[in-house]
């Protein structure tokens, strides 16, 4: 993040700021451990995620939908009338100022899917760090917009929102960045996962595949890769879910619908190329009773029919494609 250290001379709008504060929400659904940091009534917020302990299937509790954000990473989320309407998707002009200091930005886009304007940056970023003395807030929308927003709150509530997901990605086995210190550790008591079995280096072809598709460079989140033997040969094969992919703008989401999402299945014996490709949503390999891997994949009600009677079976290999076993 760039920062400038000038002084604010200009306020083109002032809100009643000092008449909010900024308060945390913390709370796990099962599915993720959620962290949020807001104003009551300002079209803002500080957000974090990062998958629960008790890791129960995201569309069990509602959750397949849900944009995670990377391992210590937070976003800052705009909606309503904050960003004015200009035609753009995209806004790289956008500085948070922190008393007399302001703090750009990444590139801030807006989500066709859900809505909102959003960046993302690390916990480790000084303006986090920077909020906890702030006297004053004031978010500069390029030449468009000044907003003062309130300060009152705001560096607790944003380091709350941090420490619950830093816990949590501490508890699952993430190691903690050294910015973040032990102020992140998870209680003892907090079960981690064991490892997903053939967890190992994504292959070129894959990041190639995804490159191609959301032509320009694709965000892969870890949510997104499963790895295991599922055609056989001794060697990983990848699956690739979609709902956890971030194309630039303006494709964005683009593979994925109000339900379901792409699913790519690359396997080593076609050496990662021309993967199987899949409808559903919350993709997961089993250990079928014959020793072979399966894979799980649910959706909406559509998709999977009364009592899930179309998502209920594995896809297996059956040595030329993936199909449902009897």
């Amino acid at each position: 993040m760039i920062r400038y250290v000038v002084a604010l001379f200009v306020m083109l709008v002032a809100s009643s700021a000092s008449a909010q504060t900024w308060q945390s929400a913390l709370n796990d659904d099962g599915g993720y451990a959620y962290g949020t940091a807001r104003a009551e009534g300002l079209p803002m917020a500080f957000v974090c995620n990062a998958r629960s302990v008790q890791n129960r299937p995201l569309i069990e509790v509602g959750a397949h939908e849900e944009q995670p954000t990377a391992p210590y990473n937070m976003r800052v989320e705009f909606w309503g009338k904050t960003i004015p309407e200009t035609g753009v998707e995209t806004r790289a002009d956008m500085v948070l100022w922190v008393d007399d200091t302001g703090y750009q930005l990444p590139p801030v886009v807006r989500d066709e899917f859900y809505g909102y304007w959003s960046a993302e940056l690390s916990m480790g970023d000084p303006v986090y760090r920077a909020f906890a003395t702030a006297s004053r807030l004031v978010l500069a929308v390029g030449q468009d917009a000044v907003w003062e927003l309130p300060v009152a709150g705001l560096g607790l509530a944003v380091a709350e929102a941090q420490q619950h997901c830093a816990a949590t990605l501490v508890a699952t086995g993430y190691p903690a960045p050294a910015w973040f210190g032990t102020a992140g550790a998870a209680p003892a008591a907090a079960p981690a996962p064991a490892p997903t079995p053939g967890a190992f280096t994504i292959p070129n072809q894959i990041t190639t595949y995804a490159n191609r598709l959301c032509e320009g460079v694709a965000t892969i989140r870890p949510d997104a890769l499963q790895a295991g033997d599922i055609d056989g040969d001794g060697a990983p094969d990848v699956v690739l879910d979609w709902n956890h992919v971030m194309c630039p703008p303006p494709l964005a989401r683009a593979f994925c619908g109000a339900a379901n999402c792409s699913v790519d299945v690359f396997m080593s014996s076609k050496g990662y190329v021309d993967p199987e490709q899949m409808l559903g949503a919350v993709p997961a390999l089993v250990a079928q009773p014959d020793g072979r891997m399966g894979l799980m994949i649910s959706g909406s009600f559509s998709m999977c029919g009364q009592n899930n009677e179309n998502c209920a079976r594995p896809w297996i290999w059956n040595g030329r494609q993936l199909d449902r076993a009897n």
